[in-house]
């Protein structure tokens, strides 16, 4: 099986596998490579596995009505797993419970300071996602988004 770093750089810090442990763990996995536009998950399925994200990106969201909210993004070197249907692996499920958080810590800041929030912490999103998918994490119409971007550049 091919080798993999960033697995393995996720994996030790959880816990200092040896070289056989990570290989017994590496030689289980099936790799499965997503088209532009298909699905993880579809809605109501039930998750069955654990996913790291090797290349590319992947948006986490939910209809809200007749709109997309965006719960999240993840990127290379990233867990992704789908927390309500499916638990295992406590110490990573941990670092992707971000949905009630993220919307709580939206609600009180204004759409610059949301905007600048963001080019702080995962500048890479904002060349690598739709910009209606950013407005929709950031909370905001896409007219909005527009505009605070042209008040900030």
């Amino acid at each position: 099986m091919t080798d993999f770093p960033g697995i393995h750089r996720s994996l030790l810090q959880l816990h200092a596998f040896s070289a056989d442990q990570l290989l017994q763990f590496t030689t289980r996995l099936s790799i499965k490579k997503l088209r532009e536009k298909e699905f993880l998950l579809k809605p109501d399925q039930i998750s069955k596995s654990l996913s790291f994200i090797i290349a590319g990106g992947l948006r986490f969201y939910t209809h809200t009505g007749e709109s997309e909210l965006t719960i999240n993004f993840f990127t290379e070197n990233q867990w992704v797993a789908d927390i309500e249907s499916f638990l295992m692996l406590n110490a990573l499920i941990a670092n992707l419970t971000i949905p009630t958080t993220h919307l709580a810590a939206l609600h009180p800041m204004g759409p610059d300071r949301r905007y600048k929030e963001l080019l702080l912490s995962h500048s890479d999103w904002i060349n690598r996602f739709p910009q209606m998918q950013i407005a929709s994490y950031l909370g905001m119409s896409t007219e909005t988004l527009s505009r605070v971007r042209s008040r900030i550049a």
